[in-house]
């Protein structure tokens, strides 16, 4: 095979010639420098060559995962160990696909395998203890990390994910340890300051978690998320709402977890916005043209199809739509700022849903008269809000440590009222619980006049 060489100058690169294995092994360095769609290529060339080649399809399925393509991912790392089915590291990395995919059981058995092959593999038990973790077998991952801990004290993964852990478990203390270890053995792990600084503030430490959150922002400026939560635990210069670009870097991370998560916290909100929809129209009847805006992963999606001759998921966030297109039960996606969308189409929507979006956004003047809009005459948006007492949210809304906005009964209602809707109905609902803690919460109704 053919491979580009490049000298120390600027002449150009130079055409060698390589074995397969050479190619594969140059593949490989390049893709652990990072460069996964190069590295892509060379596998992809040494296949065409050699379409048995069990490193170069094990590789390329890593590739694949990584440029978002898990299902390619899923077929070339399982054609790999067709042809070596001991190949410890590829059950591994079939494991972290299925994962991704929220095949959960099938992953806890590639990681299995895996382990079966390589017992103390760290990467593989920290893997699957994440597992555990997440189908609420908190005492099995545990004992898995703590196992991965003793045998590799320095495995900044396995703290990280104790840390999170001992969070969803409500054991503070140790998650601030576990983040805190973390953190102090690889500085510059984002990931980490976010959950350190989440936790300080859960626990009451705002100083601490501004000092977290602002070194956050000295290391990543360029990090949206990092201002935001910096402006959330400070309380300065706090934005009207979330700028676009952290609230799709928040979900794009998220999109994975999302599902599970969400139903680890008793979320109810999309059956909340469908059962209020279903009083104020009746049975669905198939009839209506409704939009999804903020879908997220879909899950509304199956409750409000019933209702819909034409249903819109909106969201800002790819990794988000790519995981409702799952669910089949939209016509169609768009990607793109809610406001900016719903301007641009005036009385073309029925019904709006927005299932816990504006909790992103603080000021909702703007999207008030874009759901004004983009609404038919006649036409409901129906919602829900994290609730703000008026005591603490003089302005009609709060930023909260946690990053996300509240919002008061009344703002609720001036500001709808003043873009030209009829609130037609305000009712206090527990939207999901959080630490522990129920997450309380309006289901909103607003309706465009029909004249």
């Amino acid at each position: 095979m053919n491979a580009q060489d490049e000298d120390d100058d600027d002449s150009p690169p130079h055409e060698i010639e390589l074995t397969v294995d050479e190619a594969v092994a140059e593949a490989i360095r390049v893709h652990q420098q990072g460069f996964v769609k190069a590295a892509a290529e060379i596998y992809d060339r040494v296949l065409k060559v050699k379409p048995d080649h069990v490193d170069a399809l094990h590789f390329l399925g890593v590739a694949a995962l990584q440029l978002g393509h898990p299902n390619e991912a899923t077929q070339l790392i399982r054609e790999s160990l067709k042809h070596a089915p001991d190949n410890a590291d590829a059950h591994n990395n079939l494991g972290n696909v299925l994962k991704s995919q929220g095949h959960l059981e099938e992953a806890r058995e590639a990681y299995a395998l895996a382990l079966e092959l390589r017992p103390d593999n760290p990467q593989t038990l920290t893997n699957l203890g994440s597992i555990l973790a997440v189908t609420k077998d908190h005492d099995g991952a545990l004992v898995l990390y703590k196992r991965v801990l003793e045998m590799a004290p320095d495995y900044v993964e396995a703290h990280h994910n104790l840390g999170n852990l001992y969070f969803e478990m409500g054991e503070l203390e140790g998650a601030l340890n576990a983040f805190k270890t973390a953190l102090t053995l690889k500085p510059y792990n984002t990931e980490a300051y976010r959950k350190l600084g989440n936790v300080l503030a859960l626990v009451g430490l705002m100083e601490s978690a501004r000092e977290i959150y602002k070194k956050w922002t000295e290391i990543a400026p360029d990090d949206p998320e990092s201002h935001h939560m910096l402006a959330a635990v400070s309380g300065e210069n706090i934005p009207l709402q979330a700028s676009a670009q952290s609230v799709k870097q928040l979900f794009d991370r998220f999109s994975n977890s999302f599902d599970q998560v969400l139903q680890n916290l008793g979320y109810s909100a999309p059956a909340i916005v469908a059962d209020t929809l279903k009083n104020q129209i009746g049975e669905p009847q198939g009839s209506l043209t409704v939009l999804d805006a903020g879908c997220g992963t879909g899950l509304g999606g199956p409750l409000l199809r019933p209702f819909a001759k034409r249903l819109v998921g909106l969201d800002l966030s790819d990794g988000m739509i790519e995981k409702a297109r799952e669910r089949n039960a939209y016509d169609e996606f768009v990607v793109s700022e809610l406001g900016e969308y719903m301007l641009g189409l005036p009385a073309t929507y029925d019904v709006v849903t927005a299932i816990d979006t504006f909790c992103y956004i603080g000021d909702l003047a703007n999207t008030a008269r874009a759901l004004a809009t983009t609404l038919t005459p006649g036409g409901h948006a129906i919602f829900t809000v994290e609730r703000s007492l008026e005591d603490k949210a003089p302005n009609g809304y709060l930023l909260h440590p946690h990053g996300r906005y509240s919002h008061t009964g009344q703002y609720l209602d001036d500001v709808l009222v003043e873009a030209g809707l009829e609130v037609v109905l305000k009712r206090q609902e527990v939207l999901r619980k959080e630490a522990g803690k129920p997450v309380e919460g309006f289901a909103v109704v607003a309706r465009r006049p029909a004249a």
